[in-house]
This record gives structure tokens, sequence and C-alpha cells, in this order.
């Protein structure tokens, strides 16, 4: 049982169609001590941050419906102080330079390596800057 000076884990929401990158996405992070939620769709994603929020976004590009580039503008404009961490498979310069304009806080390209992930994780939720290896 919680005590009143118990600290909740910071929680995590990843948006991801893909279902097995966002299980392991989630498995690993779980494992480094994070509440995580999946959702699998902007939309789904969008309505669970109002629902709850959350203290890093974890956002693949490419989704049907509302895609992830749309979604990081609705992030960025409600919830400015929530990092956005893009992770995709898309390498294209200009959606990269489009979401870090519009907000996004790092970009991981997919296959991603575990430990970088969990480096901008924690650089994210401690707010230091981070650059890719």
């Amino acid at each position: 049982m919680p005590t009143p000076f118990t600290i909740a884990p910071k929680r995590i929401l990843i948006m991801d169609d893909e279902i097995l990158v966002a299980s392991v996405l989630r498995d690993v992070l779980k494992h480094q001590g994070y509440a995580v939620e999946l959702t699998s769709g902007g939309e789904a994603g969008l309505k669970a941050l109002r629902r709850e929020r959350a203290d890093l976004v974890l956002l693949d590009v490419n989704m049907p419906g509302m895609n992830g580039l749309e979604v990081l503008k609705h992030i960025s404009d409600q919830y400015p102080d929530v990092p956005v961490i893009m992770v995709t498979a898309l390498t294209d310069d200009v959606a990269v330079s489009a979401a870090m304009r519009d907000g996004a806080y790092a970009w991981l390209g997919k296959p991603f390596d575990i430990n970088e992930l969990g480096h901008v994780v924690d650089a994210a939720l401690n707010r230091r800057p981070y650059r890719t290896r």
C-alpha cells in the first residue's frame, strides 16, 4: 500500500500502430520502472492523453488516420510541457526537420538501440538536452 510519500512512476504514453514495436517499447520501459500505456493511433493517443496526462510521449510518424506529425502539433499546442520522442523508420530529412520544428524532443530511428532509448527517455524526463549520437 502506497504511503503519502510514495512517488508515482513517470507515465509514458506510446502511440504506435505496430503492436510488436509498441510491445517491445512497453516491456523495456516497464522494466526500467515506468508506467506505460499503449495506443494504436493518433486519435486514441490524444484521447488517452486527455484522460490522464503523460510525462512523456513516444510517437510513431506513419499511422493510419491522424499521422504522427499531426498528433505532434496537437500535443505541442495543448501540452507544451510534455516531451515527445518520435520513434519511426522514416529517415526523411524533411519529416525530421518538421518534427523538430513542431516541438519534438528527439527523433529515434527504427530499429532503435535499447540503450539509446533509455538515454533519450531519461534526458527528456529530466529536461536535459539530448543529441542523437
